[in-house]
């Protein structure tokens, strides 16, 4: 609309400044006309004898005068210069505009300034229909209850007012069938209906939204500008929409048809399913509570020992590169070979199941370092023994290559000793 003002601001110059041309070219025509009668006006009669004593061939000092003052009404200002008093005079302030069109109104005609007036009027009240500036947000209500046509040029409406840099967004109450495989479904329908490639659809689920603006029925469109809100509710297609609302801002009821709102509020969705989500969440938290002190994951992956064996370790262990200090020289080179027999005491440490008693009371009776378990209930088997027991990191099930339990793990030396023991 702004475009549109300015166009019709031009269009109005134009039409003043060839006005004022035309006026001027005929004033100098009835001027030379005057001109010509003042030299020839002394011609005599048909017939008569002519005097050539009364060719006036020097200008006396009185058409001189007559001259200028005739001549001065035309020098006030060009066509061009008329305009550029004229679009100072529109932009200029109140108290500014006052004195040059008084100013103006000293200089010209009476029927021109009155005509000049009428033209001032004319502008001022342009101006004061002028559109209002674009609106900041454009909410557009929909619902799945609305013929698919419909939402489909709905979206193409949306999407054509971002394109020109327009925050618009069409809104949903909420899922379809309360249900997100619905929902999606739905809005591949959507996508193949209006024929767009984009899956980042500007579709919002906004159950407030609807209740900050009362939408009972779809569609509904509320365009929030500085000035105030507009709102139209009805089938009528965005763009009449806010040509309607350039016009004037406010509600303009309802215009054209509406629908019924299929899809539940997603906030009265969420109330009526709390009580249900609530009570799995204390269950699934009751369950992990329980599981986080539950090993499972090598249930059935070590066997039970059936004749005692004994096998050795060595924990000799190589560096696999270049030990640097902070200046970058080597502290431990590549390729050296470490045993921990020789820096500390391994101690006796037991591995077991803990789920079977009898290899839980082997370890109970023995004297070890540590009770490791690669399944069972340690919270439990704390809780009831009041001995610390241990889960068995997989790091060291690997090293010591453990396939059996009982397995009893101690120092032999520089080995270390693995010792698979039958429970009794």
């Amino acid at each position: 609309m702004k475009k549109i003002w300015l166009a019709r601001q031009r269009h109005f110059i134009e039409c003043y400044r060839k006005f004022l041309y035309g006026l001027f070219l005929s004033m100098v025509f009835w001027a030379g006309i005057v001109f010509f009668l003042f030299l020839f006006g002394h011609l005599p009669a048909e017939g008569a004898e002519f005097d050539y004593g009364d060719i006036h061939t020097k200008p006396s000092q009185e058409m001189l005068d007559r001259a200028r003052n005739a001549a001065s009404k035309f020098k006030e200002a060009t066509p061009a210069e008329e305009i550029g008093n004229l679009r100072q005079e529109l932009l200029a302030p109140a108290d500014t505009r006052s004195v040059d069109a008084e100013r103006r109104n000293d200089a010209i005609p009476s029927s021109q300034a009155s005509e000049d007036q009428t033209s001032d009027t004319r502008m001022s009240q342009l101006t004061e229909q002028a559109p209002p500036t674009p609106p900041r947000k454009i909410f557009y209500f929909i619902s799945f209850s609305m013929p698919m046509d419909s939402m489909a040029r709905s979206l193409l409406e949306v999407m054509e007012l971002r394109r020109q840099g327009l925050d618009a967004v069409l809104v949903l109450r909420g899922f379809v069938d309360n249900n997100i495989k619905a929902t999606i479904a739905a809005y591949v329908r959507l996508i193949k209906e209006a024929n767009v490639a984009n899956m980042d659809l500007p579709i919002n689920i906004d159950p407030p939204l609807f209740e900050k603006y009362s939408v009972s029925n779809v569609p509904v469109m509320v365009a929030e500008y500085d000035s105030g809100t507009g709102r139209i509710t009805g089938d009528i297609g965005i763009p009449y929409s806010l040509s309607r609302l350039e016009k004037e801002i406010g509600d303009h009821g309802k215009i054209g048809h509406t629908y019924p709102i299929q899809e539940e509020s997603l906030l009265d969705l969420i109330a009526r399913k709390q009580p249900l989500i609530e009570e799995r969440l204390r269950a699934r938290i009751e369950t992990l509570k329980k599981e986080m002190y539950v090993l499972k994951k090598h249930n059935g992956r070590y066997q039970k020992v059936q004749e005692d064996r004994v096998y050795h370790i060595d924990p000799t262990w190589e560096v696999p590169e270049d030990i640097l200090d902070h200046e970058g020289n080597v502290v431990v080179a590549k390729g050296s070979r470490y045993n921990p027999a020789d820096y500390a005491e391994l101690g006796r440490h037991i591995v077991i199941d803990g789920n079977d008693p009898a290899q839980v009371d082997m370890a109970l009776t023995g004297k070890y370092r540590t009770m490791m378990i690669i399944s069972g209930d340690i919270a439990k088997l704390i809780a009831t023994h009041q001995q610390m027991f241990w889960f068995a990191p997989d790091e060291l099930l690997g090293k010591y290559q453990i396939q059996r339990v009982p397995a009893i793990i101690e120092q032999e030396g520089k080995l270390v000793r693995i010792t698979e023991k039958k429970p009794n």
